[in-house]
């Protein structure tokens, strides 16, 4: 039921550690059976056999009858596996973009028939076949999404480090305001003490993105995040491996482009959900400030604010302000001068937002765009996959499934 042809061409050195079969062999073999009948005379049917049948053979997945049985557990498996990725560098993909790749093919078997007509006839049947493409590009997403959210440093979650703390950017906005700088920073005498805390989670925001397996629309395409592999369902993906024109290619274009177009969608997704999970953690985180100061010991001024950032941006805020009779400071001023730093520092497109956004797209979508998807495109460089493989040379023959290595390599 299959047959594999390699190019004797591009430096496909199969006695340089690179073997077609055996140890360390680009193809592995499940057990087969085969089946053959035929009649003396040419005219009479074997039996069993419709009465113009003179002839049929089968092989693969068939039971001792000849019958083709992919689905039956007591049938040989006649499964196949190429390990395809010592061929990459001579089809001129680079394995900085495609690391590894395989293609694991369920049961098959072929059967062809001769009738007294004369005619010939061919069946077969693939049940199943997967592609498997490990990417490095796809393996340090989440890498990077890490350091791009919650990394130690050029972080949204740095930034956020940056307004807290009693010397942070929010305290200084309110002590800025030049009530409270008159007040407070030019009066050598008062004391001040303040503190700011925001609720906030961005590890735990983005976790569950970053530990999902993504899957296309249609379920033939998946990525595993956590070691950058890409599982293809070549079956789902081309239509169907069965009852299909004679010669059809699996991997044609088409398909290709299928892939690669699936894993860009799921990427560009991802870093869609990624900052959009971000904006949300931080419009929810509660944040909470509070400022007291004294004068030679007594009490001079208070101001405490409580809410969520949606809350402070929107100035819907809690703010509760104590200052010295004959001062005063609205609330409004005060949660502006708030809101005019966060908006600066996270949520503007300046911000550290909008950083997020660049980083994601020039370190996760670029890469993907640019070296993956065309190195996806040019798998059909590595293999050829063709179903219901016939020929009417001087003996017809049925092949479930026609491997050639290398196909566009010049002899």
């Amino acid at each position: 039921p299959l047959s594999a042809t390699v190019l004797n061409a591009v430096n496909v050195s199969l006695g340089n550690g690179l073997n077609l079969l055996g140890s360390n062999g680009i193809l592995r073999l499940g057990a087969v059976n085969q089946y053959a009948v035929t009649t003396p005379d040419g005219t009479t049917a074997p039996t069993g056999f419709a009465a113009d049948v003179t002839s049929y053979g089968s092989s693969g997945a068939v039971t001792d009858g000849g019958a083709i049985a992919v689905d039956d557990p007591a049938a040989p498996p006649a499964d196949a596996t190429l390990d395809l990725t010592g061929l990459l560098g001579d089809a001129g993909i680079a394995n900085t973009a495609i690391s590894n790749v395989g293609v694991t093919v369920g049961a098959m078997a072929a059967a062809a028939t001769a009738t007294n007509t004369p005619a010939q006839s061919g069946s077969y049947q693939i049940a199943g076949a997967t592609a498997t493409i490990k990417s490095p590009i796809l393996a340090g997403i989440v890498g990077t999404i890490e350091n791009a959210v919650y990394g130690p440093t050029g972080s949204v979650q740095s930034a956020v480090n940056g307004l807290l703390g009693s010397e942070g950017g929010l305290v200084g906005a309110i002590l800025n305001l030049p009530v409270l700088k008159t007040l407070l920073i030019n009066n050598p005498l008062a004391t001040v003490t303040a503190t700011a805390t925001l609720d906030l989670d961005l590890q735990a925001a983005v976790h569950d993105l970053l530990n999902q397996t993504l899957t296309s629309a249609d379920g033939a395409v998946t990525i595993n995040l956590s070691d950058g592999t890409v599982t293809v369902d070549l079956d789902a993906l081309s239509g169907g491996l069965n009852n299909r024109a004679p010669n059809t290619e699996v991997l044609s274009a088409a398909v290709l482009q299928a892939i690669s177009d699936d894993v860009t969608t799921l990427v560009s997704g991802l870093v869609t959900n990624i900052e959009t999970a971000v904006q949300s953690a931080l419009d929810a985180a509660t944040l909470h400030i509070a400022i007291t100061a004294t004068l030679l010991g007594s009490p001079l001024a208070s101001i405490v604010v409580d809410g969520t950032l949606a809350q402070v941006l929107d100035g819907t805020a809690t703010a509760t302000i104590t200052l010295p009779l004959g001062l005063s400071l609205d609330a409004s001023t005060l949660l502006g001068a708030l809101a005019g730093t966060l908006n600066s520092v996270l949520f503007n497109t300046t911000g550290a937002l909008g950083t997020l956004a660049d980083t994601l797209q020039t370190g996760v979508v670029d890469p993907v765009t640019n070296a993956l998807a065309p190195a996806l495109d040019a798998l059909d460089k590595v293999v050829s996959l063709k179903v219901n493989g016939q020929s009417t040379g001087s003996a017809f023959t049925e092949t479930a499934l026609t491997i050639t290595l290398l196909p566009t390599a010049a002899p």
